[in-house]
Protein backbone atom coordinates (compact mmCIF):
# COMPACT_ATOMS: atom_id res chain seq x y z
CA UNK A 1 0.00 0.00 0.00
CA UNK A 2 1.16 3.61 0.39
CA UNK A 3 3.47 5.62 2.65
CA UNK A 4 0.68 8.00 4.32
CA UNK A 5 0.73 7.94 8.39
CA UNK A 6 -1.82 7.23 10.44
CA UNK A 7 -4.73 9.03 12.51
CA UNK A 8 -2.03 9.02 14.76
CA UNK A 9 0.55 10.51 12.98
CA UNK A 10 2.67 7.32 12.97
CA UNK A 11 3.48 5.54 10.11
CA UNK A 12 1.19 2.28 8.92
CA UNK A 13 2.56 -1.14 9.29
CA UNK A 14 0.99 -2.73 6.45
CA UNK A 15 2.92 -5.79 6.95
CA UNK A 16 0.83 -6.12 10.23
CA UNK A 17 -2.58 -5.37 8.68
CA UNK A 18 -2.28 -7.62 5.82
CA UNK A 19 -3.63 -10.58 7.56
CA UNK A 20 -7.28 -8.72 8.09
CA UNK A 21 -7.30 -6.79 5.03
CA UNK A 22 -9.38 -9.13 2.68
CA UNK A 23 -11.96 -8.59 5.81
CA UNK A 24 -13.01 -5.55 3.83
CA UNK A 25 -15.37 -6.50 1.32
CA UNK A 26 -14.35 -4.46 -1.16
CA UNK A 27 -10.48 -5.54 -0.63
CA UNK A 28 -10.69 -9.35 -0.71
CA UNK A 29 -13.78 -9.14 -3.17
CA UNK A 30 -14.90 -12.57 -1.32
CA UNK A 31 -18.82 -11.56 -1.99
CA UNK A 32 -19.36 -12.61 -5.73
CA UNK A 33 -21.62 -10.25 -5.74
CA UNK A 34 -18.84 -7.40 -5.00
CA UNK A 35 -16.27 -9.40 -6.93
CA UNK A 36 -18.73 -9.49 -9.96
CA UNK A 37 -19.14 -5.35 -9.51
CA UNK A 38 -15.51 -4.56 -9.69
CA UNK A 39 -14.92 -7.05 -12.35
CA UNK A 40 -17.58 -5.38 -14.32
CA UNK A 41 -15.78 -1.78 -13.75
CA UNK A 42 -12.19 -2.85 -14.62
CA UNK A 43 -13.60 -4.19 -18.32
CA UNK A 44 -15.00 -0.80 -18.83
CA UNK A 45 -11.82 0.87 -17.51
CA UNK A 46 -9.61 -1.17 -19.19
CA UNK A 47 -8.36 -1.97 -22.90
CA UNK A 48 -10.77 -4.32 -24.56
CA UNK A 49 -7.50 -5.81 -25.90
CA UNK A 50 -5.20 -8.15 -23.71
CA UNK A 51 -1.74 -5.78 -22.58
CA UNK A 52 0.30 -5.34 -20.00
CA UNK A 53 -1.55 -3.61 -16.61
CA UNK A 54 0.62 -2.34 -13.63
CA UNK A 55 -1.50 -2.25 -10.25
CA UNK A 56 0.58 -0.15 -7.85
CA UNK A 57 -0.26 -0.21 -4.14
CA UNK A 58 -1.66 -3.62 -4.72
CA UNK A 59 -2.22 -4.48 -1.80
CA UNK A 60 -3.42 -8.24 -1.60
CA UNK A 61 -3.71 -8.31 -5.17
CA UNK A 62 -7.94 -8.76 -5.98
CA UNK A 63 -8.08 -6.18 -8.74
CA UNK A 64 -4.63 -7.14 -10.30
CA UNK A 65 -6.64 -10.58 -9.97
CA UNK A 66 -9.15 -9.69 -11.90
CA UNK A 67 -7.07 -8.01 -14.60
CA UNK A 68 -5.34 -11.25 -14.67
CA UNK A 69 -8.57 -12.98 -15.21
CA UNK A 70 -9.73 -10.87 -18.11
CA UNK A 71 -6.32 -11.78 -20.19
CA UNK A 72 -4.26 -8.90 -19.02
CA UNK A 73 -0.18 -9.38 -18.23
CA UNK A 74 0.06 -7.80 -14.54
CA UNK A 75 2.51 -6.45 -12.93
CA UNK A 76 1.48 -5.82 -9.36
CA UNK A 77 3.61 -3.60 -6.47
CA UNK A 78 3.32 -3.14 -3.17
CA UNK A 79 5.35 -1.70 -0.54
CA UNK A 80 4.64 -4.59 2.30
CA UNK A 81 6.25 -7.54 1.64
CA UNK A 82 3.17 -9.58 3.56
CA UNK A 83 1.25 -7.76 1.43
CA UNK A 84 2.77 -8.59 -1.64
CA UNK A 85 3.13 -12.54 -0.88
CA UNK A 86 -0.60 -12.48 -0.38
CA UNK A 87 -0.79 -11.09 -3.54
CA UNK A 88 1.55 -13.75 -5.07
CA UNK A 89 -0.31 -16.55 -3.68
CA UNK A 90 -3.41 -15.23 -5.75
CA UNK A 91 -2.14 -14.75 -8.74
CA UNK A 92 0.38 -17.48 -9.03
CA UNK A 93 -1.52 -19.51 -11.76
CA UNK A 94 -1.85 -16.50 -14.25
CA UNK A 95 0.78 -14.11 -16.11
CA UNK A 96 1.85 -12.01 -13.55
CA UNK A 97 4.76 -10.76 -11.35
CA UNK A 98 4.63 -9.71 -7.89
CA UNK A 99 7.19 -6.90 -6.89
CA UNK A 100 7.61 -5.16 -3.49
CA UNK A 101 8.65 -1.34 -4.12
CA UNK A 102 6.83 2.00 -3.40
CA UNK A 103 4.15 2.79 -5.51
CA UNK A 104 5.24 6.28 -6.18
CA UNK A 105 8.44 5.27 -8.21
CA UNK A 106 7.59 0.98 -9.44
CA UNK A 107 10.48 -1.02 -9.49
CA UNK A 108 9.68 -1.86 -13.49
CA UNK A 109 13.02 -0.28 -15.19
CA UNK A 110 12.17 0.58 -18.53
CA UNK A 111 8.65 -1.53 -19.36
CA UNK A 112 6.49 0.68 -20.03
CA UNK A 113 2.35 -0.32 -19.97
CA UNK A 114 -1.20 0.14 -21.73
CA UNK A 115 -2.38 1.12 -18.31
CA UNK A 116 -1.74 2.12 -14.82
CA UNK A 117 -4.38 1.09 -12.02
CA UNK A 118 -4.34 2.48 -8.29
CA UNK A 119 -6.81 2.21 -5.99
CA UNK A 120 -6.83 4.57 -2.62
CA UNK A 121 -3.12 4.98 -3.61
CA UNK A 122 -2.61 8.48 -4.84
CA UNK A 123 -3.71 9.96 -1.55
CA UNK A 124 -1.29 8.49 0.60
CA UNK A 125 1.44 9.79 -1.09
CA UNK A 126 3.92 13.25 -0.17
CA UNK A 127 3.79 14.33 -3.44
CA UNK A 128 0.61 13.18 -5.99
CA UNK A 129 1.10 15.44 -8.66
CA UNK A 130 4.95 14.57 -9.40
CA UNK A 131 4.00 10.66 -8.84
CA UNK A 132 1.57 11.27 -11.60
CA UNK A 133 4.14 12.91 -13.85
CA UNK A 134 6.13 9.77 -13.26
CA UNK A 135 3.49 7.02 -14.03
CA UNK A 136 2.55 9.23 -17.23
CA UNK A 137 6.19 8.70 -18.25
CA UNK A 138 5.88 4.43 -17.64
CA UNK A 139 2.36 4.54 -20.21
CA UNK A 140 2.77 3.69 -23.98
CA UNK A 141 1.25 6.02 -26.44
CA UNK A 142 -2.50 5.64 -25.89
CA UNK A 143 -2.41 4.10 -22.56
CA UNK A 144 -4.32 5.24 -19.39
CA UNK A 145 -4.36 5.63 -15.54
CA UNK A 146 -6.96 4.39 -13.66
CA UNK A 147 -6.95 6.18 -10.76
CA UNK A 148 -9.79 5.16 -7.98
CA UNK A 149 -9.89 7.72 -5.03
CA UNK A 150 -12.13 9.66 -2.63
CA UNK A 151 -12.74 11.76 0.12
CA UNK A 152 -13.31 10.33 3.63
CA UNK A 153 -14.13 11.92 6.90
CA UNK A 154 -16.25 14.90 7.58
CA UNK A 155 -14.34 16.29 10.71
CA UNK A 156 -11.01 16.00 9.21
CA UNK A 157 -11.11 14.72 5.53
CA UNK A 158 -8.73 13.05 4.27
CA UNK A 159 -8.10 12.21 0.24
CA UNK A 160 -8.14 14.02 -3.04
CA UNK A 161 -11.33 15.58 -4.76
CA UNK A 162 -12.16 14.97 -7.96
CA UNK A 163 -11.55 18.38 -9.31
CA UNK A 164 -8.82 18.32 -7.78
CA UNK A 165 -7.45 14.94 -9.30
CA UNK A 166 -8.28 16.18 -12.71
CA UNK A 167 -6.64 19.37 -12.47
CA UNK A 168 -3.39 17.59 -11.69
CA UNK A 169 -3.91 14.78 -14.92
CA UNK A 170 -4.77 17.81 -17.50
CA UNK A 171 -1.50 18.83 -18.33
CA UNK A 172 -0.64 15.24 -18.68
CA UNK A 173 -3.89 13.56 -21.25
CA UNK A 174 -6.01 14.97 -22.79
CA UNK A 175 -8.90 13.17 -22.10
CA UNK A 176 -10.55 11.99 -18.84
CA UNK A 177 -13.41 10.15 -18.17
CA UNK A 178 -14.90 10.27 -14.44
CA UNK A 179 -17.52 8.33 -13.01
CA UNK A 180 -19.25 8.57 -9.06
CA UNK A 181 -18.67 5.29 -7.67
CA UNK A 182 -20.21 6.48 -4.33
CA UNK A 183 -23.83 5.42 -5.38
CA UNK A 184 -23.08 1.84 -6.16
CA UNK A 185 -23.19 -0.24 -3.06
CA UNK A 186 -21.79 -3.45 -4.73
CA UNK A 187 -18.60 -2.09 -4.95
CA UNK A 188 -18.29 -2.06 -1.47
CA UNK A 189 -20.71 -4.72 0.03
CA UNK A 190 -22.85 -1.49 1.91
CA UNK A 191 -23.66 1.83 0.94
CA UNK A 192 -21.29 4.57 1.99
CA UNK A 193 -21.86 8.16 2.14
CA UNK A 194 -17.99 9.60 1.45
CA UNK A 195 -17.08 10.58 -2.18
CA UNK A 196 -15.55 7.55 -4.38
CA UNK A 197 -15.04 7.89 -7.61
CA UNK A 198 -12.65 7.06 -10.70
CA UNK A 199 -10.81 9.06 -12.96
CA UNK A 200 -9.77 7.00 -16.36
CA UNK A 201 -7.16 9.57 -18.32
CA UNK A 202 -6.14 8.72 -21.41
CA UNK A 203 -2.70 9.51 -22.95
CA UNK A 204 -4.19 9.82 -26.62
CA UNK A 205 -8.16 10.01 -27.19
CA UNK A 206 -9.28 6.55 -27.68
CA UNK A 207 -9.63 6.14 -31.26
CA UNK A 208 -11.61 2.83 -30.85
CA UNK A 209 -14.47 5.04 -29.33
CA UNK A 210 -14.66 8.74 -30.68
CA UNK A 211 -17.34 10.77 -29.96
CA UNK A 212 -20.27 9.97 -31.82
CA UNK A 213 -20.65 12.37 -35.22
CA UNK A 214 -24.45 14.19 -33.86
CA UNK A 215 -23.77 13.04 -30.18
CA UNK A 216 -24.45 15.37 -27.83
CA UNK A 217 -21.37 18.00 -27.01
CA UNK A 218 -22.78 20.23 -24.12
CA UNK A 219 -25.75 21.70 -22.66
CA UNK A 220 -25.83 25.57 -20.97
CA UNK A 221 -28.33 26.97 -19.13
CA UNK A 222 -28.63 30.33 -18.18
CA UNK A 223 -29.86 30.75 -14.46
CA UNK A 224 -30.54 34.71 -13.23
CA UNK A 225 -28.95 33.01 -9.80
CA UNK A 226 -26.16 31.45 -10.04
CA UNK A 227 -25.42 30.65 -6.03
CA UNK A 228 -28.58 29.28 -5.92
CA UNK A 229 -28.36 27.19 -9.57
CA UNK A 230 -24.66 25.64 -8.26
CA UNK A 231 -26.57 24.39 -4.72
CA UNK A 232 -29.05 22.78 -6.01
CA UNK A 233 -27.60 21.45 -9.64
CA UNK A 234 -23.81 21.26 -8.43
CA UNK A 235 -25.38 18.48 -6.05
CA UNK A 236 -28.01 16.25 -8.35
CA UNK A 237 -25.34 16.18 -10.59
CA UNK A 238 -22.64 15.25 -8.73
CA UNK A 239 -24.70 12.51 -7.15
CA UNK A 240 -25.38 11.55 -10.91
CA UNK A 241 -21.76 11.15 -11.15
CA UNK A 242 -20.51 14.72 -12.94
CA UNK A 243 -17.81 16.27 -12.27
CA UNK A 244 -17.57 19.89 -11.82
CA UNK A 245 -14.64 20.92 -14.34
CA UNK A 246 -14.92 24.70 -15.21
CA UNK A 247 -15.35 27.69 -12.58
CA UNK A 248 -15.54 31.64 -13.82
CA UNK A 249 -17.19 34.67 -12.42
CA UNK A 250 -20.72 34.17 -13.87
CA UNK A 251 -20.68 29.85 -14.88
CA UNK A 252 -19.95 26.38 -13.50
CA UNK A 253 -19.35 23.47 -15.45
CA UNK A 254 -20.24 19.78 -14.88
CA UNK A 255 -18.81 17.09 -17.02
CA UNK A 256 -19.67 13.48 -17.37
CA UNK A 257 -17.97 11.45 -20.18
CA UNK A 258 -17.59 13.52 -23.93
CA UNK A 259 -20.92 15.84 -22.71
CA UNK A 260 -20.79 18.71 -20.45
CA UNK A 261 -23.46 21.40 -18.71
CA UNK A 262 -23.09 24.78 -17.76
CA UNK A 263 -24.65 27.22 -15.77
CA UNK A 264 -24.36 30.52 -16.49
CA UNK A 265 -25.43 34.04 -15.01
CA UNK A 266 -24.91 36.05 -18.47
CA UNK A 267 -25.33 39.72 -18.22
CA UNK A 268 -27.49 38.84 -21.71
CA UNK A 269 -29.86 37.33 -20.03
CA UNK A 270 -33.50 38.75 -19.95
CA UNK A 271 -35.42 39.63 -16.52
CA UNK A 272 -38.11 37.10 -15.82
CA UNK A 273 -39.02 33.83 -14.53
CA UNK A 274 -37.82 30.90 -16.77
CA UNK A 275 -40.58 28.91 -17.60
CA UNK A 276 -40.43 25.49 -18.76
CA UNK A 277 -44.34 25.41 -20.24
CA UNK A 278 -43.33 28.68 -22.31
CA UNK A 279 -41.94 27.44 -25.87
CA UNK A 280 -38.42 26.55 -25.08
CA UNK A 281 -36.61 23.86 -23.05
CA UNK A 282 -38.93 22.41 -21.00
CA UNK A 283 -36.72 19.74 -19.12
CA UNK A 284 -33.44 17.84 -19.08
CA UNK A 285 -33.79 13.89 -17.82
CA UNK A 286 -30.83 11.76 -17.22
CA UNK A 287 -30.31 8.11 -15.94
CA UNK A 288 -30.00 6.51 -12.58
CA UNK A 289 -28.92 3.44 -12.00
CA UNK A 290 -31.58 1.82 -10.24
CA UNK A 291 -34.66 2.32 -8.64
CA UNK A 292 -33.42 2.06 -5.35
CA UNK A 293 -30.46 5.21 -6.50
CA UNK A 294 -33.81 7.09 -7.87
CA UNK A 295 -35.97 6.55 -4.41
CA UNK A 296 -32.83 7.55 -2.22
CA UNK A 297 -32.22 10.69 -4.72
CA UNK A 298 -35.97 11.66 -4.44
CA UNK A 299 -35.74 11.57 -0.91
CA UNK A 300 -32.98 13.34 -0.20
CA UNK A 301 -33.71 16.38 -3.79
CA UNK A 302 -35.75 18.78 -0.65
CA UNK A 303 -32.82 19.24 1.19
CA UNK A 304 -30.89 20.64 -2.11
CA UNK A 305 -33.41 22.83 -3.50
CA UNK A 306 -35.56 20.16 -5.52
CA UNK A 307 -39.34 20.10 -5.37
CA UNK A 308 -40.98 16.91 -6.54
CA UNK A 309 -43.29 17.27 -9.17
CA UNK A 310 -46.53 14.96 -9.72
CA UNK A 311 -45.68 13.58 -6.34
CA UNK A 312 -48.82 11.69 -6.61
CA UNK A 313 -48.32 9.80 -9.27
CA UNK A 314 -44.51 8.80 -8.51
CA UNK A 315 -42.76 6.48 -10.09
CA UNK A 316 -45.30 6.29 -12.69
CA UNK A 317 -45.80 9.94 -13.50
CA UNK A 318 -44.54 8.87 -17.12
CA UNK A 319 -46.19 5.42 -17.34
CA UNK A 320 -46.44 2.19 -15.95
CA UNK A 321 -43.58 1.44 -18.35
CA UNK A 322 -40.88 3.56 -16.72
CA UNK A 323 -39.75 4.14 -13.11
CA UNK A 324 -39.21 7.91 -12.70
CA UNK A 325 -39.14 11.42 -10.79
CA UNK A 326 -39.67 14.82 -12.03
CA UNK A 327 -38.37 17.71 -9.69
CA UNK A 328 -38.09 21.40 -9.97
CA UNK A 329 -35.95 23.78 -8.71
CA UNK A 330 -36.33 26.96 -7.21
CA UNK A 331 -36.29 28.73 -10.60
CA UNK A 332 -38.14 26.60 -12.36
CA UNK A 333 -36.49 24.47 -13.94
CA UNK A 334 -37.00 20.83 -14.25
CA UNK A 335 -35.51 17.67 -14.53
CA UNK A 336 -36.54 13.94 -15.40
CA UNK A 337 -34.50 11.06 -13.40
CA UNK A 338 -35.41 7.53 -14.87
CA UNK A 339 -34.09 4.67 -13.55
CA UNK A 340 -32.57 1.93 -15.52
CA UNK A 341 -34.17 -1.43 -15.57
CA UNK A 342 -33.29 -4.02 -12.63
CA UNK A 343 -31.23 -6.70 -13.15
CA UNK A 344 -34.39 -9.37 -14.21
CA UNK A 345 -36.87 -6.73 -14.11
Amino acid sequence: MGNRAGDDGLAIDWDARAAAFDDEPDHGLRDPSVRAAWADRLTAWLQDTPGDVLDVGCGTGSLALLAAEQGHRVTAVDLSPEMATRARAKLTAHDARVLVGDAARPPVGDHRFDAILARHVLWTLPDPDAVLRHWHTLLRPGGRLVLIEGVWGTVSPVGIPAPTLIRSLTPLVPHTHTERLSGDARLWGRAVDDERYVVVGTTERDVRRPPLPGALHHVELWVPDLKAAEASWGWLLGELGHVREQVWERGRSWRRGDAYLVLEESPDLRQGPHERRAPGMNHLAFHVADRAELDRLVALAPGHGWSPLYADRYPHAGGEAQYAAYLEDTQGYEVELVALPDAGA
